[in-house]
C-alpha cells in the first residue's frame, strides 16, 4: 500500500494496435510479436513498476479475440494494468474483456496533485 508521499512507478506503454490473428500485420509489422518483445524487454530490463499504464489503441481489428489476446499477453506483468481507449478501441468490448484483475477500464485519466 502506497501512502502518499511514497513514489508510484508507472510502467507506460501504448498502442499495441494487437490483432486477433497473432501473425497479423500493421504497417510492416506484426503487433503481437511487437509487444511480447517490448514485454521481454522490460522483464529483462528489471524495470520494478507498481502499475502499467496501457494507453489508447489496443486492439486494430475491432473484435473481442484481440482484446483477448492483450489480457493473454499483459498477465505475465503481474501488475495492475489500467487501460485507457484510444479511437482503434470499441468501447464497450474493451470494458467487458477488461473488467477483471489484473485489469481496470479507464474512460479518463484524472491526476490530483
Amino acid at each position: 500500500m502506497h501512502t502518499s508521499s511514497d513514489p508510484v512507478r508507472v510502467l507506460h506503454v501504448t498502442d499495441p494496435h494487437l490483432f486477433a490473428d497473432s501473425e497479423s500485420s500493421l504497417r510492416g509489422t506484426v503487433t503481437h510479436s511487437s509487444l511480447s518483445r517490448v514485454l521481454q524487454h522490460i522483464a529483462k530490463a528489471n524495470w520494478p513498476a507498481d502499475m502499467v499504464a496501457m494507453t489508447g489503441d489496443l486492439i486494430q481489428d475491432h473484435s473481442r479475440a484481440a482484446y483477448d489476446r492483450f489480457c493473454e499477453l499483459m498477465s505475465s506483468m503481474n501488475l495492475p494494468v489500467y487501460c485507457v481507449p484510444g479511437n482503434h478501441d470499441v468501447r464497450d468490448l474493451m470494458r467487458d474483456a477488461v473488467s477483471q484483475d489484473p485489469f481496470h477500464y479507464c474512460a479518463s485519466v484524472h491526476i490530483n496533485n
